[in-house]
């Protein structure tokens, strides 16, 4: 049998009856750099229904108004939404400039995100076939260091082969 849930904003999802009751499934801290376009965050109101992330493609937007960069990419630790990272991927040098990072969560800042996203830079920067990564800016401010060493730890030299 199925069961109607209504959120505060009116929005309405039908669901198996008892699911809400079930134990939630073993997430993993994994960081994931996603799409603008990827299928959980593409239903924008969803999005922010659910999650509290209020995202937005800025590619379309004026520069003089944008708030995060020209394609900042929405980021999803764990189960959560915590942030957006704004970049630019220099083809002819192959290198990544991470021209700034937005986080939104609390308590990301413990030894296992700052692996996770190490980790995931490092994929990501094989994906765009780039041999080095800078870091220019993070907001909160005190994360620089943390993250700044963690991309001087990776190994980036496989990316090109």
């Amino acid at each position: 049998s199925l069961q109607q849930i209504e959120l505060a904003n009116g929005e309405t999802f039908v669901l198996p009856a008892g699911a809400l009751d079930q134990p939630l499934p073993r997430c993993n801290k994994r960081l994931r750099i996603l799409s603008p376009f990827d299928n959980s965050v593409i239903q924008r109101d969803r999005l922010k229904n659910l999650f509290q992330f209020d995202y937005q493609i800025e590619c379309y937007v004026p520069e003089a108004k944008r708030q995060y960069g020209y394609f900042s990419l929405p980021l999803l630790y764990g189960d959560q939404f915590i942030g957006r990272m704004d970049f630019k991927a220099h083809r002819k040098t192959r290198q990544l400039e991470i021209k700034a990072l937005y986080f939104e969560a609390d308590g990301i800042d413990d030894e296992e995100f700052v692996t996770a996203f190490a980790d995931a830079m490092a994929s990501f920067c094989q994906f765009q076939q780039c041999d080095s990564v800078s870091l220019v800016s993070v907001y909160p401010e005190n994360l620089i260091l943390p993250l700044q060493n963690a991309l001087n730890n990776i190994q980036l030299n496989e990316a090109g082969k």
